[in-house]
């Protein structure tokens, strides 16, 4: 064992670091989106099914993901973010070290660095966040570098580099259909490879083989949706209403469904109008903020060097994987918190650190002509300048966000719900609650299991007849005691009256608010005494069902929630 340790020194401490790197991300920021992950994850873990047993619109990887996490972490964000950073470290540096079983080490050298990169970055991009677009960037980089260094080094593409790709692949599309062009075209790609390079089988054979090997997980979850009797949920969920209504960058009347060809047309476009704009800002050498310039000139030279190469067919996955990695984002406003370019700005990170060090290996090693020495030579001098102060700027941004945590003139997360602990006072946990019409991180901390509806949150763009009838008709059967509802809720601005109305109506007719209770009354009022809440106006949100209105106000009064006043004249 010590002379295991010995060998392997340098190793293990280099990896130390990297863990140490993610934990210390792991204290940063919240986002509602990631409770969102949360919240599915609880609900797992609770034996609830995704879309049969709660709605929800995303691919059900992240839920998964968060369900393992909170298995040891409970009920605690603070213990979830630090489990959650240690199990994204053990994927980053699992995926590094089955990616060496498949490829010779020398061709891996630069992933470490690549490595230490993503961790300097994941505050600045939020990459340290539990998110369905971090989650696919993370599943879509082993199978994207698997891919390019076996075909870039003519390496044998064998069944298990096909069922890693494939997987990797698979989980991406899993967590995330946003990037389901990707997906097929590394897939296709893989199976290309796959028969290209094994000529000892026959055409037939080889296809059947690498078919069946890129099929499997997607039979295996389509079997799972059979079996649970999940599938027409899941469809309706993920193929209809995201298509129908959430889409917001394709040009179609809402409630009509997409041209998936044209879609692909649409993020094309925009790649192509925004990605030159990009590249062309280097010229004005943008060291200060050099991030948007890194990744567009990476792109660049990663390109320019698989074709001095004369790996033509891989310009296809290549091109493709950076066209359609921005279906949500651009290359031209790559910027802090930018979660949604993930998989661009991760798969361009490869590229970058990928060429330096190809360039670096082809100045050194092989014999060029002055012309091409020269031009190559240029290309590595400036990329290694923009590599050198991107890390450097990661690093310094995330010292700029972490010492004043320190300090204690920053807030580090904690678990501190705002209305939660007094629903969870109120009511006990075999209780119906209700809280929206989106706020993840309450729903986290409440005590209860039930639910009243599948629909636990709805937007201006989720608010469909379907949903709306369902949501009310599973209210009225199953009626919270407590439905905490912020009315002035208005996602991307707005007026909220206009998509939650029927909502509003329904709580005025079924329940009552303190201050409008006060109105009715001839002798009495009540009056909060709650003021620590910030983001919830508790004497406009807290809705209380008519038919329990003098127990509930009998355990407000003995709570010290609210207290009673004589009226006044």
């Amino acid at each position: 064992m010590i002379i295991w340790l010995k060998r392997h020194r340098k190793a293990l401490f280099i990896f130390s670091l990297l863990l140490v790197l993610f934990v210390t991300n792991a204290f940063h920021e919240k986002y509602p989106d990631e409770f969102d992950s949360i919240v599915g994850g609880r609900y797992i873990t609770e034996g609830k099914l995704p879309y049969r047993d709660w709605f929800q619109h995303h691919q059900p990887g992240a839920y998964v993901m968060a369900a393992g996490v909170l298995s040891f972490a409970g009920q605690s964000f603070v213990k979830f973010r630090i489990g959650w950073e240690i199990a994204l470290y053990a994927l980053l540096v699992g995926s590094y070290l089955l990616l060496s079983r498949r490829l010779p080490k020398r061709n891996l050298s630069f992933y470490v660095v690549l490595l230490f990169v993503i961790g300097l970055s994941g505050t600045y991009f939020w990459g340290n966040m539990l998110l369905a677009d971090t989650l696919a960037g993370y599943f879509i980089l082993p199978a994207f570098s698997l891919l390019f260094l076996k075909d870039y080094y003519k390496e044998k593409f064998e069944a298990k580099d096909l069922m890693i790709v494939g997987w990797f692949a698979f989980l991406s599309w899993f967590t995330s259909m946003t990037y389901i062009f990707i997906v097929a075209v590394i897939s296709a790609y893989a199976l290309y490879l796959f028969m290209a390079t094994n000529t000892s089988k026959k055409f037939t054979a080889k296809l059947f083989t690498g078919g069946a090997i890129l099929a499997a997980p997607y039979i295996l979850f389509a079997l799972y949706l059979l079996v649970t009797g999940s599938i027409q949920d899941y469809y309706w969920a993920n193929v209809v209403y995201n298509t129908n209504y959430y889409i917001y960058n394709y040009p179609h009347a809402p409630g009509t469904p997409i041209n998936p060809i044209r879609y692909a047309v649409v993020i094309f476009d925009t790649f192509i109008n925004n990605y030159f704009p990009a590249l062309w800002g280097i010229a004005g050498m943008p060291i200060g903020n050099p991030v948007q310039v890194t990744l567009a000139f990476s792109n660049a030279v990663a390109i320019a060097l698989v074709i001095m190469r004369g790996r033509w067919a891989f310009l296809f996955p290549l091109l493709s994987t950076l066209v359609f990695s921005n279906a949500r984002s651009n290359p031209q406003s790559i910027r802090e918190t930018d979660y949604q370019a993930f998989v661009y700005i991760v798969t361009s990170m490869f590229n970058g650190l990928f060429s330096l060090w190809v360039a670096k290996e082809m100045l050194d090693e092989e014999k060029l002509t002055y012309s091409k020495k020269a031009a190559l030579s240029v290309l590595y001098i400036t990329l290694l300048l923009y590599w050198i102060a991107t890390p450097i700027y990661f690093a310094m941004k995330m010292e700029q966000k972490f010492f004043p945590k320190y300090m204690g003139t920053a807030p580090i997360i904690y678990n501190r719900p705002q209305i939660a602990q007094y629903v969870n006072a109120l009511v006990s946990p075999e209780d119906y609650v209700f809280i929206g019409p989106f706020d993840f991180e309450e729903l986290f901390y409440l005590n209860t299991k039930r639910q009243p509806s599948r629909y636990h949150w709805f937007l201006n763009h989720a608010a469909t007849s379907k949903i709306k009838d369902e949501l009310i008709a599973d209210l009225m059967k199953n009626r919270p005691k407590i439905i905490v509802f912020q009315r002035g809720f208005a996602p991307w601005g707005g007026d909220a009256s206009t998509y939650n109305w029927w909502m509003t109506d329904f709580l005025d007719a079924n329940y009552f608010r303190l201050f409008k209770l006060n109105e009715t009354l001839s002798d009495r009022q009540y009056r909060w005494k709650l003021d620590n809440t910030i983001n919830f106006d508790i004497d406009g949100t807290f809705n209380f069902d008519k038919r329990y209105q003098k127990e509930i106000l009998e355990k407000l009064l003995k709570l010290g929630y609210i207290e009673e006043l004589p009226k006044q004249k």
